[in-house]
């Protein structure tokens, strides 16, 4: 693809495009990889030389300072509802956002970062529970672990994560949370990226049993294309969605440098 050089009123009117194009097609987060898959616009690399040379600020501030949100999939991406939900990642919006097309109502229906103090009584730590659902008279405990995302077997089969600190304190803190949810036999689900579907969300709602969070635990799939998910408003796996953009996949027991995928 060959580079158009852009004036400034050349640069401004391009994102101006760009922005027209994410929202006819309900692009909520106009993200590099987003950008960069629309063949007609120069690359994100030149963008943000442009950005700077005009307007002195990168491209991912250019684009917050005209009222977008920016990002990578699953982090930095946040989004504020019109009613002050605020969600600071892809996954937290898709699980909101489903929330909301059932007719659920934020802090009536379901709650966000509520304490496990204020549910648990013999806990008085300062973790939070990500959601609180209360439907037909159940009330369901949701984590969603996006910090690592491609870590559901690891967890699952309780293997530490050497090569990340932070991830592998995040695991263990996630342990913690799901200790206190089982030992107080409560209804609760951890919902990892893969996991974010409609059909778990209402599966969940209408029979949040032990059987079907078994079934979910057992699911793994990594080939999530996150510019499908945005242009169509889910995550899907029938058919299973073909990856465009190959995320890391870690195997168990491999070694630090033998990483399966390939980043763009």
């Amino acid at each position: 693809m060959i580079e158009r050089h852009l004036s400034k009123q050349e640069f401004v009117d391009e994102m101006d495009n760009i922005f027209k194009y994410a929202q006819e097609n309900n692009i909520v987060f106009i993200t590099r990889s987003f950008i960069d898959g629309l063949k007609q616009f120069n690359k994100t690399s030149s963008l943000d030389k442009y950005s700077k040379e005009y307007f002195n600020v990168g491209l991912a501030d250019y684009i917050k300072q005209c009222g977008y949100m920016t990002g990578n999939p699953g982090c930095g991406c946040v989004y504020v509802f019109d009613d002050g939900e605020k969600t600071y990642s892809q996954y937290e919006y898709l699980f909101s956002k489903y929330s909301r097309e059932l007719g659920f109502v934020y802090n009536i229906d379901y709650f966000r970062n509520v304490r496990y103090s204020t549910f648990i009584d013999d806990y008085n730590g300062m973790m939070d529970c990500d959601y609180v659902i209360n439907y037909n008279n159940y009330v369901i405990y949701i984590e969603i672990p996006g910090i690592i995302e491609y870590y559901k077997t690891w967890y699952y089969r309780d293997q530490p994560i050497a090569r990340s600190k932070s991830k592998e304190k995040y695991r263990l803190k996630l342990k913690e949370k799901e200790l206190l949810l089982s030992n107080s036999n409560l209804n609760y689900f951890i919902l990892f990226p893969c996991d974010l579907t409609m059909g778990n969300l209402i599966n969940i709602l209408h029979n949040p049993s032990c059987e079907l969070r078994e079934e979910i635990e057992k699911f793994v799939n990594y080939n999530i294309d996150w510019q499908e998910v945005l242009k169509y408003g889910q995550l899907k796996y029938s058919p299973i969605i073909r990856c465009k953009r190959n995320p890391v996949v870690y195997q168990d027991n491999e070694k630090e440098d033998d990483k399966i995928g390939t980043n763009s």
